[in-house]
């Protein structure tokens, strides 16, 4: 107890505080202090391994732990009243909670960087719901598809374009964005998951999260309303990605092919949307999921579908007959078939119960691609870039290729020559093989491998005969002779900073989606980064949604919203008919 000068009577501290409360204090206030300071070199020296999503993390934990450092030296050293203590203390711990409660859910970009959706924000299902059951009324009684188009060349039925290389050939893109930007033909909500967008016609085909359901869309690609939706009960989810499939469907003749996150594997009739056949694959081959679901887009080779389900150590190629989803082979990573099942089971009830462990397919999906003059399939799973005979399932040659999470994301790139570029993130890089068959033997060297490109979530591009992709976020080019580094996007601002978004190339131009959901249109150049101009199209957030661009149209979502902008540099637009 204490006198004032005035003679009031106070409770609280008096004197010297004790020697414990002065060291306690010191090392309380000096561990916020420390952090503070570490956070400057945290961020102009250290250069770690992950890249940005190590920093993001040391300094959300440095936030947490020096925010506890403090609340705890306020409530026991500081030198204050015990009531002022208690009273300023709690009106903070009110505003934390009311601040936690008030989150409804914490999601986490690519770089780890905590993505906050709070309670008095409409959900991303709720508005869906809203919109879907407007929607259906507004689609009541359209006619039905009658025509099922001829696939174009310059047309997108399937993950990356018809070769899986991010080429898009067709309407030029228009350059002046200033005086003519980009036109919004359509937007509306739609279901979760990461599936780009196949475009044949007038049809767009999608893969999303609908309440417990994955749901196959198509969508009229003209006016974006929906034409049919096949749902079946699958509900995957996980932490850093959220919920919902990650693949894109496959448009080959009149039939889509969509592979779900556990598995499923259907092949539904185009103009309705009816199944003409499903397998669950993982079922079928007694194999586990991986972490982040099964992500692979399926691979149309004349009369067959191909699949990549990965397994316990890679190699798990499945090749389904298109007429009747019979196996026709599957490659050595993987037990045969179970022959007594008759009928599959969907979601995570088909998973197999006493499989352990985890798959490790990757998350790239196979391609056929030309070298030496033989058609392969390639196949970047989660350990390798193998090669296989696209009518045996064979392997012809393969090359360890792997990261520690096994996250081997992007396309491989196929030069003219039988050069192969392959890359991944997790402090692999990239690596240059070149690939040769004579005299009935395949060889397959290593050219350059070095860690100037780590693609995480996206695939790089080739243009002109130089590599152009995302380095842990931020633009690069490459030289592909001996992969030197030609210029990279500056660390702060746009300017090449893109997150992990997703790119695509027409003629000399690349546009490029950044993670916070802008577009940007860059003039290929191996001599500087040039960026003509830039575009918003979708809400900041988790945009890993690959683009589809089609006839001039660019089409864009993410697990929230859908969009379609004309961005072709003809005269009447938005008049000429899609066909």
């Amino acid at each position: 107890m204490t006198i004032s000068d005035s003679g009031t009577v106070s409770s609280g501290s008096s004197g010297p505080r004790p020697r414990w409360r002065r060291i306690s204090g010191r090392i309380l206030l000096g561990v916020p202090v420390f952090f503070a300071l570490s956070q400057i070199l945290i961020w102009t020296v250290w250069k770690p391994k992950w890249a940005d999503s190590e920093k993001n993390v040391v300094t959300i934990a440095q936030v947490i732990l020096g925010t506890l450092c403090l609340l705890t030296w306020w409530f026991f050293c500081s030198p204050v009243a015990w009531r002022t203590r208690l009273a300023g203390g709690g009106v903070i711990l009110g505003a934390l909670l009311a601040w936690g409660l008030s989150i409804r859910s914490v999601e986490l970009s690519g770089d780890m960087v905590p993505l906050i959706e709070y309670r008095w924000q409409p959900s991303a299902e709720q508005k869906f719901a809203a919109y879907h059951a407007q929607q259906q009324v507004i689609a009541t009684g359209k006619p039905g598809i009658v025509e099922i188009p001829v696939i174009q060349p310059e047309e997108m039925p399937a993950y990356r374009g018809i070769h899986r290389d991010g080429i898009v050939i067709g309407s030029p893109v228009r350059t002046d964005w200033k005086s003519d930007p980009p036109v919004e033909i359509w937007r509306h909500p739609v279901g979760g998951g990461y599936a780009s967008m196949a475009v044949v016609g007038s049809l767009l085909v999608t893969l999303e999260q609908r309440g417990k359901d994955e749901a196959v869309v198509c969508y009229d690609a003209v006016s974006g309303l929906e034409h049919w939706s096949f749902p079946y009960p699958a509900d995957f989810f996980e932490a850093m990605g959220g919920a919902g499939p990650r693949s894109t469907p496959t448009i080959s003749g009149d039939a889509v092919f969509a592979f779900g996150a556990f598995g499923d594997l259907h092949c539904l009739d185009l103009r309705t949307g009816e199944p003409r056949w499903h397998v669950n694959a993982l079922q079928q081959f007694h194999v586990a999921n991986t972490d982040w679901g099964m992500s692979s887009s399926p691979l149309i080779h004349e009369h067959r579908v191909i699949v990549n389900i990965g397994g316990p150590n890679g190699n798990g190629l499945i090749a389904y007959e298109i007429a009747n989803g019979n196996v026709a082979w599957s490659t050595a990573g993987l037990s045969p078939p179970d022959a007594t099942l008759t009928s599959f089971q969907t979601g995570a009830a088909a998973l197999p119960k006493e499989v352990s462990g985890k798959s490790v397919p990757g998350y790239s999906s196979p391609q056929l691609s030309e070298i030496a003059g033989k058609t392969v399939v390639l196949n970047l799973d989660g350990t390798a870039l193998r090669s296989h005979d696209p009518e045996t399932g064979d392997m012809l040659w393969s090359v360890p290729f792997e990261n520690q999470p096994h996250v081997n994301v992007a396309q491989p790139i196929v030069f003219p020559d039988g050069r192969v570029l392959i890359s991944a993130s997790y402090d692999v890089g990239s690596k240059m093989l070149q690939v040769t068959f004579e005299e009935g033997r395949w060889e397959v060297k290593e050219l350059w491998a070095n860690r100037n490109l780590r693609c995480k979530f996206t695939s790089p591009v080739l243009v002109d005969g130089y590599l152009y992709g995302l380095d842990e976020g931020i633009l690069v080019c490459l030289d592909p002779e001996d992969g030197k580094r030609l210029w990279k996007g500056s660390q702060t601002g746009l300017k090449g900073r893109y997150g992990h978004g997703q790119l695509l190339a027409t003629g000399p131009l690349i546009l490029a989606l950044t993670e916070p959901g802008e577009v940007v249109l860059i003039q290929a150049d191996p001599s500087q980064l040039r960026e003509l101009d830039t575009f918003r199209v979708l809400p900041v957030g988790k945009n890993w949604n690959p683009l589809t661009l089609c006839r001039g149209r660019l089409y864009v979502r993410n697990v929230s919203e859908m969009a379609c902008f004309d961005v072709s540099d003809r005269t009447s637009r938005l008049d000429e008919p899609l066909k």
